[in-house]
């Protein structure tokens, strides 16, 4: 198996959280959760906004959601939520991974991802993953115990991780990424591939 990859160079920064939050005038004492995707049916996104607000309603003043991209479902964020960071769709890979760094835990509600790149890219900035148990995710998330069969483990998942993210390996996180998931290494696996079957195609 030869999976999709990302640049995984792109997703490095030596830039502190603390100051990364200062930047984006992000709460220092909130843990926060991050989505990075479309705001759309199709990525389960009015699941996520429901999940946040019964969240940040059980522990008020404990988390803070920070949402990257755009879609049709964006109009129903002001309304369903509080305690949140609204970032326009961000192009500039180096620019996101700040964002990444400076979050706690990433988060995904879809039921449908065919890979999963923004998982891929959160768990090479160390990021853990809260997300449903479905599709690509058991095999692209590391810390599977963190994935959940409905909301209510979904929601008690990232309570779980926001007590104990400080003991989560980051470099295991990093090196699970670069093992199966660098472009670099991948696209060579796949020449060789190619190489192998080319003979057999003339």
């Amino acid at each position: 198996m030869v999976y999709h990859g990302i640049d995984i160079d792109i997703f490095d920064t030596n830039m502190k959280k603390e100051d990364l939050r200062k930047i984006y005038h992000i709460p220092q004492d909130k843990t926060i959760l991050l989505y990075v995707g479309r705001f759309s049916k199709d990525k389960n996104f009015l699941e996520l906004l429901e999940t946040f607000s019964i969240l940040d309603n059980l522990y008020k003043d404990t988390f803070h959601l920070i949402l990257v991209g755009d879609g049709p479902d964006k109009k129903y964020i002001e309304k369903m939520c509080k305690n949140y960071t609204l970032l326009e769709y961000i192009k500039n890979k180096r620019e996101l991974s700040l964002i990444y760094h400076l979050s706690d835990i990433f988060i995904s509600a879809s039921k449908t991802d065919t890979f999963g790149y923004s998982l891929i890219e959160a768990q090479s900035c160390g990021l853990p993953v809260v997300a449903y148990k479905v599709a690509s995710f058991p095999e692209v998330v590391f810390y599977k115990e963190f994935l959940a069969d409905d909301q209510e483990e979904f929601i008690n998942n990232i309570i779980s991780l926001s007590k104990s993210s400080k003991h989560i390996n980051k470099h295991s996180l990093k090196s699970f990424v670069e093992k199966h998931f660098n472009l670099n290494q991948n696209m060579s696996k796949l020449e060789k591939i190619y190489e192998k079957l080319c003979p057999l195609l003339v």
